[in-house]
């Protein structure tokens, strides 16, 4: 029979062990072919202490998978699971988010050349969030001013019109996505 002492000491280093392994599922799930983002939230008590369960978001580029990518990452996940860890792997689901930019382009640029430019910085940026992850004016902005010529106006804010506030995923496996044909300018 196990002392109660040994038993609870034993109980904290599988709790520390849930903790860790978190990033370890989702790194491990980037290594199967197909899978671009992958985002691993672990299922806690009341206290604040990890219960055993892992629920593991994945996507491709376009922030989807299907059965067949979830049974890969499934079995990739094999070797990355701790004894008595149960995970569930959820495919993520995207959402097309219309865009329209508001910005103003500095004297000596071409207007045509630092749109496309603005207009394939922000589609990068919105399509490198991870599920779950709030598709805020901020990473718009950011998006916008890292193309040379192109600077922030006082209004509007952001340098967007729309979305007209940050858009916060409805759930963890809500990925935003965005395209060419979804971005405007006003």
């Amino acid at each position: 029979r196990e002392k109660d002492s040994i038993y609870l000491s034993r109980r904290a280093t599988f709790g520390s062990g849930l903790d860790r392994n978190v990033d370890v599922l989702a790194a491990g799930a980037l290594g199967v072919t197909g899978i671009v983002f992958a985002t691993a939230i672990e299922s806690l008590n009341r206290r604040g202490d990890p219960i055993g369960t892992v629920y593991l978001y994945v996507g491709d580029l376009n922030g989807r998978a299907n059965d067949a990518t979830i049974a890969r990452v499934r079995a990739k996940l094999r070797d990355f699971r701790l004894k008595g860890q149960h995970i569930e792997i959820v495919g993520s689901v995207p959402s097309l988010q219309s865009i329209v930019l508001s910005f103003g382009i500095l004297d000596g640029f071409v207007q045509d050349d630092v749109q496309q430019a603005v207009k394939a910085a922000v589609i990068a940026a919105v399509n490198k969030l991870a599920p779950g992850q709030t598709l805020s004016r901020a990473i718009i902005a950011a998006a916008i001013t890292s193309v040379n010529g192109a600077v922030l106006l006082t209004s509007p804010a952001f340098g967007c019109t729309v979305p007209a506030a940050d858009v916060v995923a409805s759930s963890a496996a809500t990925s935003f996505r965005t395209s060419d044909a979804l971005v405007s300018f006003a």
